[in-house]
Protein backbone atom coordinates (compact mmCIF):
# COMPACT_ATOMS: atom_id res chain seq x y z
CA UNK A 1 0.00 0.00 0.00
CA UNK A 2 2.99 2.16 1.33
CA UNK A 3 4.48 2.32 -2.07
CA UNK A 4 1.70 2.79 -4.64
CA UNK A 5 -0.01 5.37 -1.95
CA UNK A 6 1.84 6.67 0.43
CA UNK A 7 -1.10 9.02 2.40
CA UNK A 8 -3.02 6.19 2.45
CA UNK A 9 -1.08 4.03 3.57
CA UNK A 10 0.23 6.00 6.48
CA UNK A 11 -3.51 5.81 7.14
CA UNK A 12 -3.49 2.12 7.55
CA UNK A 13 -0.72 2.81 10.12
CA UNK A 14 -2.37 5.60 12.19
CA UNK A 15 -4.97 3.27 13.04
CA UNK A 16 -3.30 -0.07 13.86
CA UNK A 17 -0.30 1.46 15.42
CA UNK A 18 -0.32 1.89 19.40
CA UNK A 19 -3.63 0.36 19.48
CA UNK A 20 -3.19 -1.39 22.56
CA UNK A 21 -1.85 1.19 24.51
CA UNK A 22 -5.11 3.11 23.18
CA UNK A 23 -7.42 0.43 24.34
CA UNK A 24 -5.70 0.32 28.13
CA UNK A 25 -5.76 3.92 28.29
CA UNK A 26 -9.36 4.33 27.06
CA UNK A 27 -10.56 0.83 29.41
CA UNK A 28 -8.73 2.94 32.60
CA UNK A 29 -10.91 6.08 31.86
CA UNK A 30 -13.80 3.53 31.46
CA UNK A 31 -13.66 2.28 34.67
CA UNK A 32 -13.05 5.96 36.43
CA UNK A 33 -16.51 6.68 34.31
CA UNK A 34 -18.21 3.15 35.01
CA UNK A 35 -18.23 3.66 39.02
CA UNK A 36 -21.10 6.42 38.40
CA UNK A 37 -23.34 3.43 37.53
CA UNK A 38 -25.00 5.95 34.80
CA UNK A 39 -27.26 3.55 32.83
CA UNK A 40 -26.62 5.10 29.84
CA UNK A 41 -22.52 5.30 29.52
CA UNK A 42 -23.36 1.30 30.45
CA UNK A 43 -25.50 1.24 27.16
CA UNK A 44 -22.96 3.26 25.52
CA UNK A 45 -20.04 1.20 26.59
CA UNK A 46 -21.97 -2.01 25.27
CA UNK A 47 -22.59 -0.84 22.08
CA UNK A 48 -19.13 0.35 21.47
CA UNK A 49 -17.72 -2.65 22.71
CA UNK A 50 -20.34 -4.41 20.65
CA UNK A 51 -19.11 -2.44 17.46
CA UNK A 52 -15.23 -2.97 18.10
CA UNK A 53 -15.56 -6.81 18.02
CA UNK A 54 -17.74 -7.04 15.13
CA UNK A 55 -14.80 -4.75 13.44
CA UNK A 56 -12.27 -7.72 14.93
CA UNK A 57 -14.30 -10.42 13.39
CA UNK A 58 -14.39 -8.91 9.93
CA UNK A 59 -10.30 -7.92 10.02
CA UNK A 60 -9.42 -11.51 10.75
CA UNK A 61 -10.77 -13.12 7.48
CA UNK A 62 -8.27 -14.25 5.35
CA UNK A 63 -7.38 -12.34 2.42
CA UNK A 64 -8.87 -13.15 -0.91
CA UNK A 65 -6.96 -14.04 -4.29
CA UNK A 66 -10.30 -12.57 -6.31
CA UNK A 67 -10.50 -9.12 -6.77
CA UNK A 68 -14.62 -8.92 -6.54
CA UNK A 69 -14.24 -10.63 -2.64
CA UNK A 70 -11.38 -7.90 -1.69
CA UNK A 71 -13.34 -4.79 -3.12
CA UNK A 72 -16.32 -5.99 -1.16
CA UNK A 73 -14.53 -7.34 2.34
CA UNK A 74 -13.00 -3.54 2.02
CA UNK A 75 -16.85 -2.17 2.05
CA UNK A 76 -17.63 -4.01 4.86
CA UNK A 77 -14.49 -2.51 6.73
CA UNK A 78 -15.39 0.93 5.95
CA UNK A 79 -18.86 0.19 6.95
CA UNK A 80 -17.66 -1.57 10.23
CA UNK A 81 -15.48 1.22 11.46
CA UNK A 82 -17.65 4.01 10.65
CA UNK A 83 -20.25 2.25 13.23
CA UNK A 84 -17.25 1.80 15.38
CA UNK A 85 -16.95 5.71 15.19
CA UNK A 86 -20.80 6.29 15.31
CA UNK A 87 -20.85 4.41 18.66
CA UNK A 88 -17.59 6.07 19.96
CA UNK A 89 -19.21 9.52 19.72
CA UNK A 90 -21.97 8.49 21.92
CA UNK A 91 -20.06 7.08 24.08
CA UNK A 92 -17.93 10.09 24.64
CA UNK A 93 -21.01 12.25 24.84
CA UNK A 94 -22.41 10.37 27.69
CA UNK A 95 -19.04 10.47 29.45
CA UNK A 96 -17.91 13.96 29.86
CA UNK A 97 -14.33 12.85 30.90
CA UNK A 98 -13.98 10.95 27.67
CA UNK A 99 -14.83 13.68 25.28
CA UNK A 100 -11.75 14.10 22.46
CA UNK A 101 -10.44 10.84 23.64
CA UNK A 102 -8.06 9.70 20.60
CA UNK A 103 -8.97 6.30 21.10
CA UNK A 104 -12.80 6.78 20.63
CA UNK A 105 -12.20 8.64 16.96
CA UNK A 106 -10.55 7.27 13.98
CA UNK A 107 -7.07 9.04 13.52
CA UNK A 108 -6.93 10.86 10.08
CA UNK A 109 -3.61 12.02 7.93
CA UNK A 110 -5.48 15.27 7.65
CA UNK A 111 -5.64 15.64 11.36
CA UNK A 112 -1.94 14.58 12.00
CA UNK A 113 -1.31 17.46 9.37
CA UNK A 114 -3.08 20.09 11.09
CA UNK A 115 -1.56 19.05 14.51
CA UNK A 116 1.82 19.31 12.64
CA UNK A 117 1.05 22.55 11.32
CA UNK A 118 0.40 24.19 14.47
CA UNK A 119 3.93 22.69 16.05
CA UNK A 120 5.68 23.50 13.04
CA UNK A 121 7.05 20.09 12.96
CA UNK A 122 7.61 17.58 10.89
CA UNK A 123 7.15 13.65 11.72
CA UNK A 124 9.11 10.22 10.73
CA UNK A 125 6.95 7.35 11.52
CA UNK A 126 9.03 4.31 11.03
CA UNK A 127 7.12 1.16 10.17
CA UNK A 128 8.57 -2.57 10.83
CA UNK A 129 6.78 -5.08 8.61
CA UNK A 130 7.43 -8.05 6.98
CA UNK A 131 6.17 -8.22 2.70
CA UNK A 132 4.73 -11.28 0.32
CA UNK A 133 7.56 -11.99 -1.93
CA UNK A 134 5.86 -15.28 -3.62
CA UNK A 135 6.16 -18.02 -1.27
CA UNK A 136 8.40 -16.22 1.02
CA UNK A 137 8.19 -13.81 3.96
CA UNK A 138 10.75 -10.96 3.71
CA UNK A 139 11.15 -8.32 6.84
CA UNK A 140 11.16 -5.18 5.58
CA UNK A 141 11.79 -1.41 7.50
CA UNK A 142 10.15 1.76 5.93
CA UNK A 143 8.89 5.36 7.11
CA UNK A 144 5.90 7.54 6.28
CA UNK A 145 7.43 11.23 6.17
CA UNK A 146 5.07 13.95 6.45
CA UNK A 147 6.27 17.76 5.95
CA UNK A 148 3.59 20.05 7.40
CA UNK A 149 3.70 22.29 4.13
CA UNK A 150 1.42 21.21 1.97
CA UNK A 151 0.94 18.36 4.06
CA UNK A 152 2.66 15.67 1.53
CA UNK A 153 3.29 12.01 2.43
CA UNK A 154 6.03 10.49 1.31
CA UNK A 155 7.01 6.60 1.51
CA UNK A 156 10.69 5.82 2.42
CA UNK A 157 12.07 2.13 1.58
CA UNK A 158 14.70 1.50 3.90
CA UNK A 159 15.72 -1.90 3.28
CA UNK A 160 15.70 -5.45 4.57
CA UNK A 161 14.96 -6.36 8.53
CA UNK A 162 18.13 -8.11 8.70
CA UNK A 163 20.33 -5.43 7.49
CA UNK A 164 18.66 -2.36 9.55
CA UNK A 165 18.39 -4.86 12.78
CA UNK A 166 22.23 -5.63 12.41
CA UNK A 167 23.47 -2.26 12.28
CA UNK A 168 21.39 -1.22 15.36
CA UNK A 169 23.10 -4.40 16.99
CA UNK A 170 26.39 -3.21 15.84
CA UNK A 171 25.56 0.12 17.50
CA UNK A 172 24.29 -1.58 20.73
CA UNK A 173 26.97 -3.42 20.90
CA UNK A 174 29.18 -0.04 20.70
CA UNK A 175 27.25 1.15 23.56
CA UNK A 176 27.57 -1.76 25.66
CA UNK A 177 31.57 -1.71 25.15
CA UNK A 178 31.51 1.87 26.33
CA UNK A 179 29.45 1.06 29.12
CA UNK A 180 31.96 -1.74 30.34
CA UNK A 181 34.82 0.60 29.95
CA UNK A 182 33.71 3.29 31.82
CA UNK A 183 32.42 1.08 34.60
CA UNK A 184 35.89 -0.36 34.39
CA UNK A 185 38.22 2.84 34.37
CA UNK A 186 35.70 5.12 36.23
CA UNK A 187 36.57 8.33 34.10
CA UNK A 188 35.56 9.29 30.34
CA UNK A 189 38.99 10.37 29.69
CA UNK A 190 39.44 6.54 29.91
CA UNK A 191 37.40 5.69 27.17
CA UNK A 192 38.09 7.55 23.88
CA UNK A 193 39.00 4.48 22.45
CA UNK A 194 35.12 2.95 22.50
CA UNK A 195 33.85 6.22 22.28
CA UNK A 196 35.00 6.53 19.30
CA UNK A 197 34.11 3.01 17.67
CA UNK A 198 30.67 4.38 18.68
CA UNK A 199 30.41 6.99 16.87
CA UNK A 200 31.88 4.91 14.07
CA UNK A 201 28.76 2.61 14.11
CA UNK A 202 26.69 5.44 14.77
CA UNK A 203 27.53 6.94 11.40
CA UNK A 204 27.18 3.77 9.69
CA UNK A 205 23.50 3.55 11.63
CA UNK A 206 22.57 7.45 10.58
CA UNK A 207 23.58 6.44 6.46
CA UNK A 208 20.80 3.66 6.72
CA UNK A 209 18.12 4.99 9.31
CA UNK A 210 18.24 8.91 8.91
CA UNK A 211 19.82 9.95 5.95
CA UNK A 212 17.14 8.53 3.59
CA UNK A 213 14.29 10.24 5.46
CA UNK A 214 16.37 13.34 5.71
CA UNK A 215 15.95 13.93 1.95
CA UNK A 216 12.32 13.98 2.08
CA UNK A 217 11.68 16.12 5.04
CA UNK A 218 11.17 20.12 4.59
CA UNK A 219 13.02 23.19 6.00
CA UNK A 220 11.61 22.46 9.64
CA UNK A 221 13.96 22.05 12.30
CA UNK A 222 11.42 20.20 14.55
CA UNK A 223 10.97 16.60 13.90
CA UNK A 224 8.79 14.13 16.11
CA UNK A 225 10.34 10.58 15.35
CA UNK A 226 7.94 7.50 15.92
CA UNK A 227 10.11 4.47 16.61
CA UNK A 228 9.04 0.89 15.47
CA UNK A 229 11.12 -2.64 15.85
CA UNK A 230 14.44 -2.46 16.77
CA UNK A 231 14.60 1.18 15.91
CA UNK A 232 12.76 1.58 19.25
CA UNK A 233 16.05 1.18 21.02
CA UNK A 234 18.04 4.05 18.85
CA UNK A 235 18.89 7.29 20.69
CA UNK A 236 18.90 9.26 17.54
CA UNK A 237 20.56 12.46 18.61
CA UNK A 238 23.45 11.33 19.26
CA UNK A 239 24.50 9.53 15.92
CA UNK A 240 26.72 11.44 14.00
CA UNK A 241 27.46 12.69 10.01
CA UNK A 242 30.70 11.71 8.67
CA UNK A 243 32.25 15.40 10.16
CA UNK A 244 31.44 14.26 13.77
CA UNK A 245 28.51 16.23 14.10
CA UNK A 246 25.43 14.92 15.74
CA UNK A 247 21.34 15.23 14.57
CA UNK A 248 20.79 17.29 17.97
CA UNK A 249 23.11 19.33 16.73
CA UNK A 250 21.04 19.64 13.09
CA UNK A 251 17.65 19.42 14.57
CA UNK A 252 15.08 19.38 17.61
CA UNK A 253 13.71 15.49 18.13
CA UNK A 254 10.93 14.38 19.89
CA UNK A 255 9.67 10.97 19.90
CA UNK A 256 6.22 9.51 20.23
CA UNK A 257 4.70 6.17 20.97
CA UNK A 258 2.38 5.67 18.03
CA UNK A 259 1.60 8.43 14.98
CA UNK A 260 -1.93 8.84 16.60
CA UNK A 261 -0.03 10.29 19.11
CA UNK A 262 0.79 13.71 16.53
CA UNK A 263 -2.81 13.90 16.40
CA UNK A 264 -2.39 16.59 19.39
CA UNK A 265 -4.91 15.07 21.45
CA UNK A 266 -4.73 14.44 25.31
CA UNK A 267 -4.07 10.44 25.32
CA UNK A 268 -6.36 10.63 28.62
CA UNK A 269 -9.29 12.62 28.16
CA UNK A 270 -9.02 15.01 30.81
CA UNK A 271 -6.76 16.63 32.87
CA UNK A 272 -6.93 16.93 36.59
CA UNK A 273 -5.33 19.56 38.54
CA UNK A 274 -1.52 19.54 39.84
CA UNK A 275 1.09 21.51 41.12
CA UNK A 276 4.46 21.75 42.22
CA UNK A 277 6.76 18.81 42.43
CA UNK A 278 8.14 15.61 43.59
CA UNK A 279 11.83 14.51 43.58
CA UNK A 280 14.01 11.84 44.58
CA UNK A 281 17.54 10.83 44.90
CA UNK A 282 20.33 9.82 47.11
CA UNK A 283 17.83 6.91 48.16
CA UNK A 284 19.61 4.06 51.09
CA UNK A 285 18.72 0.99 49.20
CA UNK A 286 19.93 -1.00 52.32
CA UNK A 287 18.38 0.15 55.57
CA UNK A 288 14.69 -1.12 55.86
CA UNK A 289 12.19 2.19 54.79
CA UNK A 290 9.87 3.42 58.17
CA UNK A 291 6.48 3.41 57.74
CA UNK A 292 4.72 5.83 54.74
CA UNK A 293 3.91 8.49 57.55
CA UNK A 294 6.89 8.71 58.68
CA UNK A 295 9.06 8.51 55.27
CA UNK A 296 6.61 11.62 54.56
CA UNK A 297 7.12 12.94 57.43
CA UNK A 298 11.00 13.14 57.08
CA UNK A 299 11.13 14.33 53.38
CA UNK A 300 12.74 18.26 53.01
CA UNK A 301 9.89 20.86 51.48
CA UNK A 302 11.53 23.34 48.96
CA UNK A 303 10.10 26.52 47.87
CA UNK A 304 11.42 29.62 46.27
CA UNK A 305 13.77 30.21 49.52
CA UNK A 306 15.72 27.04 49.59
CA UNK A 307 15.07 23.51 51.42
CA UNK A 308 14.10 22.83 54.67
CA UNK A 309 16.35 20.57 56.85
CA UNK A 310 16.28 17.04 56.10
CA UNK A 311 14.92 14.85 59.35
CA UNK A 312 15.64 11.57 58.16
CA UNK A 313 18.50 9.63 58.81
CA UNK A 314 21.38 10.78 56.39
CA UNK A 315 22.98 8.37 53.69
CA UNK A 316 26.43 7.22 52.95
CA UNK A 317 27.15 7.80 49.37
CA UNK A 318 29.78 6.37 47.40
CA UNK A 319 32.65 8.54 45.81
CA UNK A 320 33.67 6.74 43.19
CA UNK A 321 32.12 7.22 39.64
CA UNK A 322 29.69 4.69 38.79
CA UNK A 323 26.42 4.00 36.46
CA UNK A 324 23.15 3.99 36.99
CA UNK A 325 21.16 0.19 36.80
CA UNK A 326 23.05 -2.87 35.94
CA UNK A 327 22.47 -5.19 33.39
CA UNK A 328 21.25 -8.33 35.33
CA UNK A 329 17.21 -9.03 36.28
CA UNK A 330 17.00 -6.70 38.34
CA UNK A 331 14.75 -8.27 41.23
CA UNK A 332 18.12 -10.61 41.77
CA UNK A 333 20.22 -7.31 42.07
CA UNK A 334 21.59 -5.58 44.97
CA UNK A 335 21.59 -2.16 44.43
CA UNK A 336 25.01 -0.37 45.44
CA UNK A 337 24.85 3.28 46.32
CA UNK A 338 25.36 5.92 43.91
CA UNK A 339 27.26 9.07 43.84
CA UNK A 340 25.61 11.96 45.22
CA UNK A 341 22.53 12.79 42.57
CA UNK A 342 21.40 15.65 41.19
CA UNK A 343 18.62 15.11 43.77
CA UNK A 344 19.00 18.46 45.58
CA UNK A 345 19.65 20.70 42.92
CA UNK A 346 17.31 20.11 41.26
CA UNK A 347 14.49 20.24 43.98
CA UNK A 348 16.01 23.96 44.66
CA UNK A 349 15.32 24.69 40.58
CA UNK A 350 12.59 23.72 40.39
CA UNK A 351 10.79 25.43 43.65
CA UNK A 352 12.74 28.43 42.02
CA UNK A 353 10.99 27.57 38.65
CA UNK A 354 7.45 27.17 39.85
CA UNK A 355 7.01 28.95 42.36
CA UNK A 356 5.32 26.22 44.45
CA UNK A 357 6.34 24.03 46.67
CA UNK A 358 8.38 20.31 45.83
CA UNK A 359 8.52 17.62 48.24
CA UNK A 360 12.33 15.65 47.93
CA UNK A 361 12.81 12.43 48.96
CA UNK A 362 15.93 10.86 50.17
CA UNK A 363 17.97 8.53 52.30
CA UNK A 364 15.76 5.46 53.21
CA UNK A 365 12.79 7.69 53.34
CA UNK A 366 11.85 6.91 50.06
CA UNK A 367 9.34 3.99 50.47
CA UNK A 368 7.39 2.64 47.47
CA UNK A 369 4.11 3.16 49.12
CA UNK A 370 5.22 6.78 50.10
CA UNK A 371 6.24 7.70 46.96
CA UNK A 372 3.22 6.10 45.17
CA UNK A 373 1.03 8.00 46.67
CA UNK A 374 2.94 11.21 46.48
CA UNK A 375 3.07 11.18 42.51
CA UNK A 376 -0.70 11.52 41.31
CA UNK A 377 -0.81 15.72 41.73
CA UNK A 378 2.66 16.88 41.42
CA UNK A 379 3.46 18.41 37.86
CA UNK A 380 6.75 17.56 37.75
CA UNK A 381 8.53 14.67 38.48
CA UNK A 382 11.82 12.88 38.63
CA UNK A 383 13.72 9.76 40.03
CA UNK A 384 17.65 9.83 40.30
CA UNK A 385 17.78 6.13 41.20
CA UNK A 386 18.66 2.94 39.67
CA UNK A 387 16.47 1.58 37.04
CA UNK A 388 16.64 -1.51 35.20
CA UNK A 389 15.43 -3.75 32.54
CA UNK A 390 14.43 -7.06 32.96
CA UNK A 391 15.24 -8.96 29.52
CA UNK A 392 12.47 -12.19 29.63
CA UNK A 393 14.69 -14.23 27.54
CA UNK A 394 17.82 -13.92 29.99
CA UNK A 395 15.52 -13.90 33.24
CA UNK A 396 14.21 -16.98 32.04
CA UNK A 397 10.75 -18.11 29.82
CA UNK A 398 7.25 -18.81 31.11
CA UNK A 399 6.14 -22.44 31.40
CA UNK A 400 4.40 -23.21 28.18
CA UNK A 401 1.98 -25.19 30.19
CA UNK A 402 1.06 -22.24 31.92
CA UNK A 403 0.82 -19.85 29.08
CA UNK A 404 -1.72 -22.42 27.43
CA UNK A 405 -3.64 -22.82 30.31
CA UNK A 406 -3.98 -19.30 30.49
CA UNK A 407 -4.75 -18.34 27.22
CA UNK A 408 -7.75 -21.00 27.28
CA UNK A 409 -9.04 -18.77 29.91
CA UNK A 410 -12.08 -16.41 29.07
CA UNK A 411 -11.40 -13.13 28.80
CA UNK A 412 -11.36 -10.96 32.74
CA UNK A 413 -9.37 -13.81 34.05
CA UNK A 414 -6.33 -13.85 36.02
CA UNK A 415 -3.89 -15.07 32.67
CA UNK A 416 -1.18 -12.43 33.41
CA UNK A 417 -0.40 -14.06 36.80
CA UNK A 418 0.96 -16.82 34.68
CA UNK A 419 2.38 -15.07 31.82
CA UNK A 420 5.39 -12.77 31.72
CA UNK A 421 3.83 -9.03 31.67
CA UNK A 422 6.53 -7.00 29.84
CA UNK A 423 5.06 -4.20 32.19
CA UNK A 424 6.65 -6.48 35.14
CA UNK A 425 10.05 -6.06 33.53
CA UNK A 426 10.90 -2.76 33.44
CA UNK A 427 11.17 -0.94 37.36
CA UNK A 428 12.84 1.99 39.11
CA UNK A 429 14.57 1.04 42.29
CA UNK A 430 13.17 2.93 45.99
CA UNK A 431 14.68 3.01 49.20
CA UNK A 432 15.39 -0.09 51.36
CA UNK A 433 15.03 -2.34 48.07
CA UNK A 434 17.54 -4.60 49.14
CA UNK A 435 16.65 -5.68 52.81
CA UNK A 436 12.83 -5.67 51.08
CA UNK A 437 13.90 -8.29 48.76
CA UNK A 438 15.31 -10.13 51.38
CA UNK A 439 12.49 -10.47 53.43
CA UNK A 440 10.15 -11.03 50.90
CA UNK A 441 7.82 -8.60 51.06
CA UNK A 442 4.34 -7.70 49.24
CA UNK A 443 5.33 -6.18 45.76
CA UNK A 444 2.93 -3.21 46.55
CA UNK A 445 6.00 -2.54 48.98
CA UNK A 446 9.10 -4.18 48.16
CA UNK A 447 10.78 -1.04 47.03
CA UNK A 448 10.54 -1.83 43.15
CA UNK A 449 8.08 0.38 41.69
CA UNK A 450 7.45 -1.38 38.10
CA UNK A 451 6.00 -0.34 35.07
CA UNK A 452 2.53 -2.05 35.73
CA UNK A 453 2.38 -0.63 39.03
CA UNK A 454 2.86 3.24 37.26
CA UNK A 455 0.15 2.35 34.82
CA UNK A 456 -2.12 2.05 37.67
CA UNK A 457 -1.89 5.09 39.43
CA UNK A 458 -3.57 8.54 37.85
CA UNK A 459 -0.91 11.13 36.66
CA UNK A 460 -3.71 13.17 34.40
CA UNK A 461 -2.38 16.36 35.40
CA UNK A 462 1.50 15.89 35.60
CA UNK A 463 3.78 18.01 32.33
CA UNK A 464 7.12 15.79 32.77
CA UNK A 465 8.44 12.70 34.32
CA UNK A 466 12.19 12.47 34.32
CA UNK A 467 13.30 9.21 35.19
CA UNK A 468 17.18 10.16 35.70
CA UNK A 469 17.87 6.03 35.63
CA UNK A 470 19.43 3.16 33.67
CA UNK A 471 17.53 1.59 30.58
CA UNK A 472 14.16 3.33 31.66
CA UNK A 473 13.36 3.51 28.17
CA UNK A 474 14.06 -0.24 26.84
CA UNK A 475 10.86 -2.81 27.58
CA UNK A 476 9.78 -5.44 25.91
CA UNK A 477 8.92 -4.72 22.05
CA UNK A 478 5.51 -5.83 20.45
CA UNK A 479 4.11 -5.38 16.88
CA UNK A 480 2.84 -1.52 16.59
CA UNK A 481 3.43 -0.95 19.94
CA UNK A 482 7.24 -0.28 20.11
CA UNK A 483 8.40 -0.55 23.96
CA UNK A 484 6.14 -1.99 26.67
CA UNK A 485 8.11 -0.74 29.89
CA UNK A 486 8.31 2.21 31.70
CA UNK A 487 8.01 4.97 29.57
CA UNK A 488 5.14 3.87 28.03
CA UNK A 489 3.43 3.07 31.92
CA UNK A 490 4.12 6.72 32.34
CA UNK A 491 1.79 7.71 29.61
CA UNK A 492 -0.94 5.26 29.79
CA UNK A 493 -0.97 6.90 33.18
CA UNK A 494 -1.60 9.85 31.82
CA UNK A 495 1.63 11.78 32.24
CA UNK A 496 2.23 14.15 29.23
CA UNK A 497 6.03 13.95 28.33
CA UNK A 498 8.62 11.69 29.63
CA UNK A 499 12.16 11.31 30.22
CA UNK A 500 13.95 7.67 29.65
CA UNK A 501 17.03 6.58 29.42
CA UNK A 502 18.28 3.31 27.06
CA UNK A 503 21.25 2.36 28.63
CA UNK A 504 23.68 2.38 32.23
CA UNK A 505 23.80 6.18 32.56
CA UNK A 506 27.35 7.92 34.24
CA UNK A 507 26.09 9.35 37.27
CA UNK A 508 28.20 12.74 37.21
CA UNK A 509 27.26 13.41 33.68
CA UNK A 510 23.88 12.41 34.49
CA UNK A 511 23.80 15.59 37.08
CA UNK A 512 24.89 17.76 34.66
CA UNK A 513 22.50 16.87 32.12
CA UNK A 514 19.74 17.25 34.21
CA UNK A 515 21.28 20.47 35.99
CA UNK A 516 21.24 21.88 32.58
CA UNK A 517 17.60 20.38 31.64
CA UNK A 518 15.75 21.75 34.71
CA UNK A 519 17.60 25.47 34.02
CA UNK A 520 16.48 25.21 30.23
CA UNK A 521 12.70 24.06 31.10
CA UNK A 522 12.97 27.45 33.70
CA UNK A 523 14.01 29.59 31.20
CA UNK A 524 11.84 27.89 28.32
CA UNK A 525 8.65 28.82 30.05
CA UNK A 526 5.46 27.44 29.14
CA UNK A 527 6.00 26.50 26.04
CA UNK A 528 3.62 23.80 25.55
CA UNK A 529 0.03 24.91 25.70
CA UNK A 530 0.21 26.45 29.25
CA UNK A 531 3.32 23.43 29.80
CA UNK A 532 6.44 22.90 30.25
CA UNK A 533 8.38 21.66 26.87
CA UNK A 534 10.59 18.88 27.69
CA UNK A 535 11.73 18.45 23.88
CA UNK A 536 13.44 21.62 23.71
CA UNK A 537 14.43 21.86 27.79
CA UNK A 538 16.23 18.56 26.73
CA UNK A 539 17.88 19.53 23.38
CA UNK A 540 19.39 22.58 25.17
CA UNK A 541 20.95 20.27 27.79
CA UNK A 542 22.73 18.01 25.61
CA UNK A 543 23.89 20.91 23.70
CA UNK A 544 25.34 22.60 26.32
CA UNK A 545 27.01 19.29 27.99
CA UNK A 546 28.49 18.42 24.24
CA UNK A 547 30.34 21.83 24.92
CA UNK A 548 31.84 21.24 27.87
CA UNK A 549 32.93 17.89 26.60
CA UNK A 550 34.67 19.11 24.04
CA UNK A 551 36.17 21.90 26.33
CA UNK A 552 37.52 18.99 28.05
CA UNK A 553 39.27 17.24 24.63
CA UNK A 554 36.19 14.41 24.49
CA UNK A 555 35.07 15.00 20.71
CA UNK A 556 33.18 11.78 20.65
CA UNK A 557 31.07 11.88 23.77
CA UNK A 558 27.26 10.24 22.53
CA UNK A 559 27.75 7.61 25.50
CA UNK A 560 27.74 10.60 28.14
CA UNK A 561 24.94 12.56 27.06
CA UNK A 562 22.68 10.88 24.75
CA UNK A 563 20.70 8.05 26.60
CA UNK A 564 17.68 10.25 27.40
CA UNK A 565 14.87 10.26 25.27
CA UNK A 566 12.01 12.79 25.73
CA UNK A 567 8.48 11.05 24.59
CA UNK A 568 5.35 12.99 25.12
CA UNK A 569 2.57 11.53 24.91
CA UNK A 570 1.05 13.75 22.34
CA UNK A 571 1.80 17.29 20.28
Amino acid sequence: VASNDARGGLGEALRWQGAGTRAEVLWRQLRRARARGDATLTQAMADYERAQLELLIGQGGAPSTKAASRAATRVTLKELRARVARAGKRLAASAPELSGHEALSAPSVSGVCKSLKRAKASLVNYVSFTRLAGTDVEAQYGAFVMDPRGCKVRWVALGAGSEIESAVAAWREGVAKATRCFVRKKKARFCKRPFRNLDKVGQALRAKVWAPVSRALGRSKRTWIVPDGALTNVAFDGLPDAKGTYLVEERTLGYLPYGAAAMGRPSTGGRRAASGAFVAGDLDYAQRPPSPGASLAAWQVCGPKGCGAATGAPVQLASAAGTRGAAVCGTQATWQSLPQTEAATVAATLSAKLGEDVWLASGPNGSEPAIRGALPGRRVVHLATHGYFADPLACGKPDPKKVAAALARPVGGQAGEQIVDPMAMSAVVLSGANSLAAAGSDPAADGVLSAREVARLDLRGTQVVALSACETGLGLAAAGEGNLGLSRAFLVAGAQQTVVSLWQVPSRETAALFTHFYTALAQGGRGRKGGVDAVDAMRAARLALIRQLRGRGLRQSTFLWAAFVPFASHL
